[in-house]
């Protein structure tokens, strides 16, 4: 018994020094009192792995929103490059992704940037079907390419939108969940 108890004080003690596993998932729930509208969002910024970029870092978020009035459904990542100066990830109008090895083009794509101290946030927002949305969540490797920049998103920082789509299941309406199973998404 007291080996026991001395391996569980081991445990408890390098558990409170190294601090206990981040959680792999953050995302919220919101509903407008006004609209009734649904959003699950990320509730911070996921770093993305950059390969090539002009500027500093490329973190994004993932986000659902759903209108009950039109059963209208919106999938997105944002993408938010940090840069002393612009670059070309904000002045492109599409995106491309590779989902284990399939390139898949995102037509839906705005973009602008703001100043913020000394430096320019470049915003990008891809929005897409609930099936290419799914597929990069769950897929093995995805990499992105917006304009000159070039990063993959990593399975494990993947978890927020796994945890979206696990919300969007909850939220959307029966007649809405049956069009995703005859369109595939």
């Amino acid at each position: 018994m007291s080996r026991f108890l001395f391996i569980a004080c081991v445990i408890a003690s390098a558990v409170v020094l190294l601090g206990a596993p981040e959680a792999t998932a953050q995302v919220q729930h919101e509903t407008s009192d006004i609209t009734g509208q649904e959003r699950v969002s990320s509730t911070g910024l996921r770093d993305a792995d950059v390969q090539n970029y002009a500027g500093d870092d490329i973190a994004y978020k993932a986000e659902y929103v759903y209108q009950p009035e039109t059963t209208e459904e919106s999938w997105r990542l944002t993408f938010y490059g940090f840069t002393d100066q612009r670059t070309g990830m904000t002045q492109t109008d599409r995106a491309l992704v590779w989902i284990d090895g399939q390139r898949r083009r995102i037509s839906e794509v705005t973009a602008r940037a703001r100043r913020i101290d000394d430096g320019v946030l470049e915003i990008q927002t891809a929005t897409m079907s609930a099936s290419t949305f799914r597929r990069i969540a769950t897929g093995e490797t995805v990499q992105f390419t917006i304009g000159s920049a070039e990063f993959d998103l990593l399975y494990e920082d993947r978890a927020d939108m796994r945890a979206v789509l696990e919300e969007a299941n909850e939220i959307a309406s029966p007649g809405t969940q049956r069009q995703r199973a005859d369109n595939g998404n």
